[in-house]
């Protein structure tokens, strides 16, 4: 600090020089050094520094500009003596000017920096922070508090946050990704409760992306919310329009995979909605290579609904495999399992009524000469399978009949 004290020229040109120096604590004390000198000349090689990439050169660098007297006059200028400053508030009232500066400070080696760095850039909500956040998130030197303060910051930040964390699991893989599946689960959570239509698309796109895991379920909790809250708010035509379209790929003849998956959305979101979906789609026949997957979704779901439905399918003209006749007949036994007592009456006649499933005859040359009696078989099992339907839905008629 000594040439700090001194005022003549020899000093202020070395002490320009030092800013320069590879050095960060140099560059601090020399920037601290011209603040004491008080010499507007410096005021230029000060502004430099404001952007330097040290925050404490930075902040060195402001204060020694206050000392000066100096006055940002453009918005850039504005934004780089808050940040040096470390006037957090201050940077968030500039908004969008702030956030490419803010993101530069998410870099700093001060976890304090990165931290108020993040939760300003959380408050402006520029959807430009996103994958630089995520890149700071999986750090793998960023632990504890700065790991949780960014994921706090990108739950907050929502919708806008999960198609980027898509794309990065996509890189790492859903099973190798422990944190980012973590943190996705907490944004979608996140945006469940905020009944933003425009969520749909990408709350879909995290729902296919996990075959089975914490992801999925997560997705579809987050679909049921958002969809409850679009019907509570009176935007049914969003939620016309989400029904409406997965119907329509449930009924596609061109893409497998896209029917499978509207499908099996329509399953996992359930409610009223999604099955009438499935019933309509079921009824409509246009795709009868999709029925038994329907069929199976509607033993899921548990609706009563569903019954009537799926006894229609199992008496229809076309005969079966075996082994689809089973699965069908247990689909309907899961939904007498949960809500016997909520089936109508005609619909648990009508499954009194099954006497086995008219089942396919498989033409094999390897089984010629037993293949009846391999098909008496399988129909011999479907009649026991309706059996336990039997048991399930006699005893409720009955009641019923001794009520009336």
């Amino acid at each position: 600090m000594a040439l700090g004290n001194s005022r003549d020229t020899r000093a202020f040109e070395a002490l320009i020089v030092t800013l320069r120096d590879g050095d960060c604590q140099v560059r601090s004390d020399a920037a601290t050094a011209l603040g004491q000198i008080r010499n507007q000349k410096a005021v230029e090689a000060l502004i430099v520094r404001l952007g330097d990439e040290d925050a404490w050169v930075r902040l060195a660098a402001a204060q020694a500009l206050q000392l000066l007297q100096w006055k940002p006059t453009t918005a850039s200028e504005r934004v780089s003596q808050a940040i040096s400053l470390q006037q957090w508030d201050g940077a968030v009232s500039l908004g969008a000017d702030a956030v490419e500066p803010l993101i530069v400070a998410l870099s700093q080696s001060y976890q304090d920096v990165k931290i108020a760095a993040a939760r300003s850039l959380g408050k402006i909500g520029d959807v430009r922070a996103v994958e630089p956040l995520i890149t700071l998130f999986l750090r793998s030197v960023e632990r504890g508090e700065v790991q949780s303060s960014v994921a706090e910051v990108l739950e907050g930040m929502g919708t806008s946050a999960i198609q980027p964390l898509l794309v990065k699991i996509g890189e790492y893989g859903i099973h190798h990704g422990k944190a980012l599946r973590e943190l996705l689960n907490k944004c979608l959570g996140a945006i469940g409760d905020t009944g933003d239509a425009h969520s749909l698309s990408p709350l879909v796109a995290a729902f296919l992306l996990d075959k089975g895991g914490e992801v999925k379920s997560a997705a579809a909790d987050a679909l049921r919310k958002t969809l409850l809250h679009l019907e509570e708010f009176g935007d049914t035509d969003a939620v016309d329009s989400f029904f409406a379209e997965l119907e329509a790929k449930a009924l596609s003849e061109t893409d497998c995979q896209e029917q499978a998956d509207a499908i099996e959305i329509l399953a996992w979101v359930g409610g009223a909605r999604a099955v009438e979906a499935i019933i309509r789609t079921m009824r409509s026949k246009q795709n009868p290579k999709n029925l038994l997957a329907l069929a199976v979704q509607l033993g899921n779901i548990g609706d009563p609904r569903g019954v009537s439905v799926i006894v229609d399918f199992i008496q229809g003209e076309e005969p079966m495999s075996p082994n689809d006749a089973e699965t069908v007949i247990k689909a309907i036994e899961r939904i007498l399992n949960k809500s016997v007592a909520l089936v109508d009456t005609e619909t648990l006649t009508r499954v009194a009524s099954l006497d086995g499933v008219q089942v396919a005859f498989v033409e094999t040359a390897h089984w010629t000469g037993v293949q009846g009696s391999y098909d008496q078989h399988k129909y011999a099992r479907t009649k026991r399978d309706c059996s336990r339907l039997h048991n399930l839905v006699l005893p409720e008629i009955t009641r019923r009949r001794g009520q009336s």
